[in-house]
């Protein structure tokens, strides 16, 4: 995987190492597979499991279909539960 930002010219200001956090791989991550519209469910789900399987991943993983909103409910009320969550323990 290649961030968007790889394939800019180096000179470009959004290429710069300057525009993240310093602590941003640190921090907490989502997987958030769209798209999920496109498959039958039996599809989208064996490929969402292989995703997870590929990457390890342990972490929230969320399965949607943007423009069609499926997912996205679920989806609004974990970053609402999280960012309730961090402000209450910060304080």
């Amino acid at each position: 995987w290649a961030s968007p930002a790889a394939s800019l010219p180096s000179s470009s200001p959004r290429r710069s190492r300057h525009c993240w956090p310093p602590d941003l791989a640190a921090r907490e991550r989502w997987l958030v597979l769209n798209k999920i519209d496109l498959m039958t469910p039996a599809e989208a789900d064996k490929r969402c499991k292989e995703i997870v399987r590929r990457l390890r991943w342990k972490g929230p993983v969320y399965r949607i279909s943007a423009i069609k909103g499926e997912g996205t409910k679920e989806l609004v009320y974990g970053v609402m539960a999280y960012l309730e969550e961090a402000a209450a323990s910060s304080e």
